[in-house]
């Protein structure tokens, strides 16, 4: 994993620990947590019982499971990481508050885009 190589540069992540090192494998390990708890909603809480309930369905399990991670890795990611990190190049202390930043980013970009990709390829809505 690229992000794992990265971190392996920084002298403070080394220092901390493995933990530190492996905290990309969180991230990918907690959401499919995540998604596996949230599974549930579709098969017994939501289920699908017509077609038209699949979109439904999507939505909710894809703002379900970005409004959970991100309540459950802030403190995945202050408990693990440093506080503060010197990153070669990188002109300024970067924080977990800052990596948090990062993951918060990602989660609810990948959100916007299951939204718009589910807007565009949908019956339901036009162009299609």
């Amino acid at each position: 994993c690229a992000a794992m190589l990265i971190g392996s540069s920084v002298v403070e992540i080394t220092e901390t620990g493995w933990a530190a090192l492996v905290y990309p494998l969180y991230i990918s390990s907690i959401g499919a947590l995540v998604c596996l708890v949230l599974h549930f909603l579709a098969t017994d809480i939501m289920p699908v019982k017509k077609e038209a309930d699949i979109e439904t369905v999507l939505k909710v399990q894809l703002i379900g499971t970005s409004v959970l991670m991100t309540g459950v890795m802030y403190p995945v990611t202050v408990g693990f990481l440093p506080e503060v990190m010197t990153i070669q190049g990188v002109p300024r202390p970067v924080t977990a508050d800052n990596v948090y930043g990062c993951v918060l980013f990602g989660l609810w970009a990948g959100c916007a885009i299951g939204f718009i990709t589910e807007y565009f390829t949908s019956h339901t809505y036009r162009p299609v």
